[in-house]
């Protein structure tokens, strides 16, 4: 009785320790899976804003010729039907420049007095941002008014309205630095003469002369008369003509 009473006892204590051990198959995370998640870098938020910031530094920023144009100067018209005398009532092209260097102002004129025109000027300094080199440039519109007839052959009239982007922006397009410029020929002017084709040459201004492209000509006996229009610019001393055939 004695024996299997110790046997039972055996049996228990034996039994209560395989209870209590501890399961070697239970699923917890190891340190190391548990380090390897903690530690895991993360991009900081601004992160792509300064990749983007970094890519575009040193970049000069592209903007369409198309856009270019803001009132900087003028005011409104004060005349009224204004009548320029040309030619079948058709607009006609100017054009302000020497002959000499890359550079012009050109500008097409209304029956009505308004006008519109670009001027450029070229310069061959390339480098590689734009190996084509750089364009000074302005767009410009406006409007002449107040026409009062001096001679059979000359127009006074007056610049009213001269509309033209402020300048010193610049941009790279198609290989060219462009850089804004003033609109050279009508700046510093407001009492402007139009002479019409048939002027004679004694009639013209003798600075008005100096930019006609026919001086040789008439210096050299063989032209009397003027045989395009001109468009001068009193207060300055410069002068716009138109071709001819």
């Amino acid at each position: 009785m004695k024996k299997k009473s110790n046997f039972f006892l055996m049996t228990c204590l034996m039994f209560s320790l395989v209870a209590c051990s501890p399961n070697v198959n239970s699923e917890q995370p190891s340190q190391t899976q548990t380090f390897a998640q903690t530690q895991e870098p993360t991009l900081p938020e601004n992160d792509e804003t300064e990749k983007e910031t970094s890519a575009t530094e040193g970049q000069t920023e592209e903007v369409p010729s198309e856009n270019l144009s803001t009132e900087i100067y003028g005011e409104e018209a004060v005349s009224e039907n204004v009548s320029v005398p040309f030619a079948d009532g058709q607009p006609l092209a100017f054009l302000f420049a020497s002959g000499a260097g890359g550079w012009g102002t050109s500008l097409t004129l209304y029956p009505d007095g308004s006008f519109e025109g670009v001027y450029e000027n070229g310069e061959n300094d390339a480098e590689p941002d734009y190996p084509r080199g750089t364009s000074y440039v302005c767009w410009f519109t406006g409007r002449f008014g107040g026409m009062t007839k001096l001679t059979d052959h000359a127009y006074s009239m007056k610049l009213e309205v001269l509309d033209y982007e402020e300048p010193g922006r610049e941009w790279i397009e198609d290989g060219i630095r462009y850089i804004l410029a003033e609109p050279y020929g009508l700046l510093d002017g407001e009492d402007f003469t139009l002479y019409v084709p048939e002027t004679p040459a004694e009639e013209l201004n003798e600075e008005s002369r100096y930019w006609w492209p026919d001086k040789y000509l008439w210096r050299a006996g063989t032209l009397q008369t003027l045989s395009c229009y001109g468009l001068f610019n009193t207060d300055t001393g410069q002068g716009f003509f138109t071709s001819h055939d």
